[in-house]
């Protein structure tokens, strides 16, 4: 059983004894364990001292039988003292690096107790500076999601804003093209050859450069937060037609503007007003027609702008 802490003594005090007994008896072990290795290492030094000088000896020895004898002891005997002091160079390098990792591990040990310690000693009666804390990352988390509601409101008002501008400006330079302009040099009433052909190919070109039907009547009910249904958007003409009505013939102006006027009007992002006022049943169904448009509408792109 564990002895009671003498009156007058925390809990904490008699720990910080026992670590320090336990430090105290860590050190004496390891002194006495230093003592050791190094009276180890002096007794291998003079093993090795007796054995070069009997090496030594038998060298003097030898010298006095013949050069050859001596050179082959002398080249033996220094490659054994070479192995040996690379072993005992190696023993001390491994010993070093050991009692480095002890040292290392140990102050690790200590530093871990003492962050525990503290962490243990700062959290006492922090219960009320916790809920403070997260209700306080709530009160935060809240004002952010406020914040970005209310940016996303602004952004798709923008949004909105910017496409029925551009959609009014679309239509001015449409209405404004296709606006018949007279020629001052050619006399009113003349008819020259080929007139009236060229005139049939500008009736025949006209319906392509007018304004899908039911644009304005889906523009208006988006600008009146009408209810929308899907039988209610002009959706283009099916295939072969193409969605922003650009063809070979065009020139390469022509075909810039018509694709822009389609990707304006139809880019999915263009759609976040207009897709609340579906039901919901329908909502994913006209998302992903919208997305299908889009692509048609860059298929054309990279075929008549390639």
């Amino acid at each position: 059983m564990a002895e009671l802490a003498p009156s007058g003594t925390t809990s904490s005090d008699a720990e910080e004894e026992d670590n320090l007994g336990l430090l105290d008896d860590l050190a004496n072990l390891w002194d006495e364990w230093a003592g050791r290795w190094e009276a180890e290492f002096e007794r291998l030094s003079r093993m090795e001292d007796e054995r070069l000088a009997r090496v030594a000896e038998q060298v003097n020895a030898l010298a006095l039988r013949g050069s050859e004898a001596y050179s082959r002891s002398v080249v033996s005997a220094l490659q054994d003292g070479d192995a040996a002091a690379r072993r005992i160079s190696a023993w001390s390098a491994a010993m070093d690096e050991k009692c480095h990792k002890q040292a290392v591990t140990r102050l690790g040990d200590d530093a871990e107790l003492s962050r525990i310690q503290a962490t243990k000693s700062a959290l006492q009666g922090s219960d009320d500076l916790y809920r403070e804390i997260l209700e306080d990352r709530a009160a935060r988390k809240e004002a952010r999601d406020a914040k970005r509601k209310e940016a996303k409101k602004a952004r798709q008002a923008e949004m909105e804003a910017r496409w029925k501008q551009r959609e009014k400006e679309q239509r001015n330079e449409d209405a404004r093209k296709s606006a018949p302009t007279e020629d001052p040099q050619q006399p009113r009433f003349t008819r020259t050859p080929g007139a009236a052909a060229a005139k049939e190919a500008q009736g025949a070109a006209l319906p392509q450069q007018k304004k899908q039907p039911g644009w304005e009547d889906f523009e208006q009910k988006i600008s009146q937060a009408a209810h929308l249904c899907l039988a209610e958007v002009p959706w283009p003409n099916e295939l072969p037609a193409t969605v922003s009505e650009v063809s070979s013939a065009d020139s390469l102006d022509e075909r810039k503007r018509k694709l822009r006027k389609a990707v304006l009007r139809w880019h999915p992002d263009k759609w976040g007003p207009a897709i609340p006022l579906f039901s919901e049943a329908e909502r994913a169904e006209v998302l992903e027609r919208v997305k299908a448009v889009t692509r048609r509408i860059l298929a054309e792109k990279q075929k008549f702008l390639s």
